[in-house]
């Protein structure tokens, strides 16, 4: 772009990873269930966290009526779907630390379809299946059905590392799509 340049993809320290972030290989906070959330937890590493109490105060922060974690929570609990994954940091409870744990394993975008074509085994663990041996088989054989999860996506994370010239700093931007490339969020 004239003088200045952008590429697909993201920034790993000094590296640059090219490409989209599938969505679907996420944990939907909307629909997930309290063991799968509890299971997420405990699976993520988080430490300073009791599993079973946050995965029931996320819950209860999308749920109606006001639950035991959101009683007289400041602020107010939300009591509907998250709107993103940030709002996790509302949640009573919720700790740095765990966020960070979590946080690459979860979405509030798509259908709660998981897709065991590009899910982790952390998740797939937490879901309840033999998350180390789908990945293999995953590997040699991609899944074109399964039962309970979805085998594509429909839900992307478009990451942008953009510079206008070449002696501006770099500006990162993202920008969340469905296949038919409706913008479902951006910043």
């Amino acid at each position: 772009i004239g003088d200045g340049s952008y590429a697909v993809g993201r920034w790993d320290g000094e590296v640059f990873v090219p490409g989209l972030i599938d969505e679907q290989r996420k944990l939907n906070l909307n629909v997930a269930t309290p063991e799968r959330l509890q299971r997420l937890i405990e699976l993520s590493g988080a430490v300073d966290a009791d599993p079973a109490a946050l995965a029931g105060a996320i819950v209860d922060w999308r749920d109606e009526p006001v639950g035991a974690a959101c009683a007289d929570a400041h602020p107010a609990c939300h009591n509907g779907p998250l709107a993103s994954v940030d709002e996790l940091r509302l949640v009573p409870g919720m700790s740095a630390a765990v966020m960070a744990a979590i946080e690459p394993y979860v979405t509030v975008y798509g259908d709660g379809a998981v897709n065991v074509n590009t899910a982790s085994a952390l998740v797939l663990n937490a879901m309840g299946y033999p998350g180390d041996a789908m990945v293999e088989q995953r590997n040699t054989q991609p899944f074109t059905t399964h039962p309970e999860l979805a085998v594509t996506s429909t839900v992307f994370t478009v990451p942008v590392e953009a510079q206008l010239q070449r002696s501006s700093p770099r500006s990162s931007l993202r920008a969340v799509v469905d296949r038919a490339g409706t913008i479902l969020s951006w910043q």
